[in-house]
């Protein structure tokens, strides 16, 4: 088995790390890094290793540092770097710790498959961690990344009697403002009823536990992971419910595809179909229309841009064209033909556009025609 030990410590706005990977034999390691950390020490095999480093980019995050490791027979792996945080929903302060995969604080699209991940954070009681564990023994809180689906690391930790929270059955909601409190309610209820009608289209039950946090540090925006879902702040609106619950929890079913590729539409296309179909299911056309004028308003501003490009990069438009493509299904099948277009994404083996349009094509061959063209 490939294993790691995270160790995790933070002062002021820096972060000090140390990694221990235990793994199959290899002779070379890959992995990108944060522009901003500085490498401390780096020892393979108990053995202290060169590298070689290249700065380039990723996808969502800008400029890191490639580093590359050639060494007959590695097996064992310590790193130790640290430096300042930066990057999107990510802060190190007093009474909140968010770091996430958008600041690549971690080791990222390394060339080794891990089995088992543990990260422990050097804070006490005095903070709580969002979805991990408390090691008494340890004095230290400890978040399985084992099972995380996107392998990311994405950690949210309060300092006691500085949030709130609230539950209802399997959500879990987070806030450090009081007077978000009656809107987490509001969040809550309509979860439940988002998460039992995707359940009944998709004909399948999604019932892991998922925390809804408002960190009220970002202007917008929020990002989704099998467990989580971290968003800017709560609103007065129910525009601002049933647009971000209806897209975010939408993955939990719409994901699978390539998220840095073209292939991206299908999970954003997807998720956000979701969204307006319940929306209509709810009788709230008021807010199908406002939502589905938002999308194709940017789909004419993105309409020379090629849904699945030349080179397989993500358009950036990818959060809309699909959007329009599927409303042209609409327009001629109703939401019935759109509910099954979700299902069969969901159903595939192998989230590609091929595997996609084949099945679509055995549904419906006008259907396909819509879609392919």
């Amino acid at each position: 088995m490939n294993n790691l030990k995270f160790n995790l410590s933070i002062s002021k706005n820096e972060l000090y790390a140390t990694l221990n990977y235990q793994i199959k034999p290899t002779d070379n390691f890959i992995f990108h890094l944060s522009s901003e950390m500085k490498i401390d020490e780096l020892l393979i095999n108990n053995n202290v290793a060169l590298f070689e480093k290249e700065i380039t980019k990723l996808d969502f995050i800008g400029d890191v540092q490639k580093i590359t490791i050639s060494y007959s027979g590695i097996t064992s792996i310590e790193l130790s770097y640290h430096g300042e945080v930066k990057g999107w929903h990510n802060r190190i302060l007093d009474d909140k710790i968010l770091l996430s995969f958008y600041s690549c604080y971690y080791p990222q699209q390394t060339n080794i498959a891990l089995d088992d991940v543990k990260i422990f954070i050097d804070k006490g009681k005095d903070f709580e961690l969002v979805n991990g564990n408390f090691d008494e023994n340890l004095n230290k809180w400890v978040y399985d990344a084992s099972k995380a689906e996107y392998g990311d690391y994405n950690l949210a930790l309060f300092r006691v009697g500085t949030f709130y929270k609230n539950r209802l059955n399997n959500i879990y909601f987070y806030t450090t403002k009081e007077e978000e409190l009656t809107l987490i309610n509001r969040g809550a209820n309509l979860s439940e009823e988002i998460l039992s009608y995707y359940a009944s289209i998709y004909q399948a039950e999604k019932k892991r536990i998922i925390s809804i946090v408002s960190n009220g540090l970002e202007d917008g925006g929020a990002y989704i992971r099998p467990n989580l879902i971290m968003l800017a702040a709560l609103k007065d609106s129910e525009y601002f419910w049933y647009r971000l619950l209806g897209h975010e929890l939408g993955h939990l079913w719409a994901s699978g595809a390539d998220t840095n590729s073209c292939e991206d539409w299908m999970n954003e296309t997807c998720a956000e179909w979701s969204c307006l179909s319940f929306m209509s299911h709810q009788g709230r056309h008021d807010l199908f229309d406002k939502e589905l004028n938002v999308h194709l308003e940017y789909a004419l501003k993105y309409a020379s841009e090629k849904i699945i490009t030349a080179d397989g990069s993500r358009p950036e438009g990818v959060h809309f064209r699909g959007v329009a493509l599927f409303n042209l299904v609409y327009q001629q099948y109703g939401l019935d033909a759109i509910n099954q277009l979700l299902k069969i994404f969901y159903d595939l083996d192998e989230k590609t556009t091929t595997a996609y349009l084949s099945k679509i094509k055995d549904y419906s061959e006008p259907i396909y025609e819509i879609i392919s063209n």
